[in-house]
C-alpha cells in the first residue's frame, strides 16, 4: 500500500505543473453536457433534417413532422456523415422518392412512410432517445479521448525510465499501477459527476436519471476511459502516439456507435462490427436504464462492459509486467 499511495499522492502535486489538462478535462465535460442539455432542449417533433432534390422548387412537401431544405442537387456525403442532413431526399420524375441516408432502416422506413402520406402520417416516439441518454451519449467520447490525456504521468515514467526504477525495487508494483489508474479515474470521474449536478441543480433541467443510476454510469464510462487509456501507453512506446491513436479510435467508435446519432447502412459487416463496441452496450444501458428495464434486461449489458474493461486492464498489466518486471 505504501507504494500505491506515495505514487498517487505524487501524482496529484505531479498535476499542478499540468494544470492546463486538468482546466481542459472540466472546458470539455462542461461543454459535452451543456451541449447536450441544450440540443435536447431544441428537440422539436421533427423526425429529422432532410435534404430535397426536385424537379420543381416547389413540390408540395411539407409536414411538422419533417425539416425540409430545398436543393437544386444532392449535397455531398459528408452533410450526411456530420449529421447536417439526415437524408437526401430525390424526387424523380415518376413522382417517387429515392431516400439516401447513412441512418438505420428503422428511420428509411419512418421516412418512406411519412413521404408516401404526409397527411396521415403519425410517428412513433417509442424507441426516441431521451434527456439523460442524450447527454451520456455527448459524453462518451470526449471521457474516452480525455482517459489518454490523463494517464500522462505512467507514460512519463514509462518513457523517463522511472517505472524500471520502481520495478526493480521492493515495492508493490501491482500499487503502484493501480494508483496510476485510481488518479486517472478520479480526475475523470469527479469533475463530472460534480458538473451534472451543478447544471441539475443551479438550473433545474431535467438529466434524466437518479442520483445512483447517473453515479453507476459514469462510474462504468470513467473505469472504461481508464482501462482503454492504460491498454493503450503499456502497448505503445510513445504516450504521444498513444494519445494520437487513442483519440481517432475514440472518435470514430463513439459515433459508429451513436453516441450522437444512429450510424448504419444496412450493411451487416459494419452492424456487426457495432455492436461489439462497448460505446454501444454503454447506450443500450443507458438507454434501457431511463426506460425502466429491469435488472435482468439490463446485466448482458452491463456484464459485457465490465468484462471488456477488464480485458484492457489484465492485457495492460500482463504487458508492463512482461516487459519490466521480468527485465529487472
Amino acid at each position: 500500500m505504501i507504494a500505491f499511495w506515495t505514487t498517487l499522492r505524487n501524482n496529484y502535486k505531479r498535476m499542478l505543473e499540468h494544470k492546463s489538462r486538468v482546466i481542459l478535462v472540466v472546458a470539455m465535460i462542461t461543454g459535452a453536457v451543456a451541449a447536450a442539455v441544450f440540443m435536447n432542449a431544441l428537440a422539436t417533433d421533427s423526425i429529422g433534417n432532410i435534404a430535397l432534390v426536385a424537379p420543381e422548387r416547389e413540390d408540395g412537401l411539407t409536414s411538422p413532422y419533417l425539416n425540409v431544405t430545398r436543393l437544386d442537387k444532392a449535397p455531398p456525403l459528408s452533410d450526411l456523415v456530420s449529421g447536417k442532413y439526415d437524408a437526401t431526399v430525390i424526387r424523380k420524375a415518376s413522382g417517387e422518392y429515392e431516400i439516401q441516408t447513412i441512418k438505420s432502416d428503422v428511420f428509411r422506413q419512418e421516412l418512406a412512410d411519412l413521404l408516401a402520406d404526409p397527411e396521415e402520417y403519425q410517428p412513433d416516439w417509442s424507441g426516441r432517445r431521451k434527456v439523460g441518454t442524450t447527454i451520456v451519449g455527448f459524453l462518451i467520447m470526449f471521457i474516452l479521448m480525455q482517459g489518454t490525456t490523463m494517464m500522462l504521468f505512467f507514460a512519463e515514467d514509462r518513457e523517463h525510465g522511472q517505472i524500471r526504477r520502481v520495478a526493480a525495487a521492493p515495492v508493490s508494483f501491482a500499487g503502484y499501477l493501480g494508483a496510476h489508474c485510481v488518479y486517472t479515474f478520479l480526475i475523470l470521474f469527479v469533475p463530472t459527476l460534480v458538473i451534472l449536478y451543478l447544471i441539475r441543480f443551479l438550473t433545474g433541467v431535467a438529466i434524466g436519471f437518479s442520483f445512483f443510476q447517473f453515479f453507476l454510469l459514469i462510474f462504468l464510462l470513467c473505469a472504461l476511459s481508464t482501462a482503454f487509456a492504460l491498454f493503450l501507453d503499456a502497448f505503445i512506446d510513445r504516450s504521444d502516439s498513444a494519445n494520437m491513436l487513442g483519440s481517432m479510435v475514440s472518435i470514430l467508435t463513439s459515433i459508429l456507435a451513436g453516441s450522437f446519432y444512429s450510424f448504419d447502412k444496412g450493411n451487416q459487416t459494419l452492424e456487426a462490427i457495432i455492436q461489439v463496441l462497448p460505446q454501444k452496450a454503454y447506450l443500450e444501458l443507458a438507454g434501457g436504464m431511463e426506460n425502466g428495464y429491469s435488472w435482468q434486461e439490463l446485466a448482458p449489458w452491463f456484464w459485457y462492459l465490465l468484462g471488456i474493461i477488464l480485458v484492457f486492464l489484465v492485457a495492460a498489466v500482463a504487458k508492463t509486467r512482461r516487459n519490466y518486471i521480468r527485465a529487472s
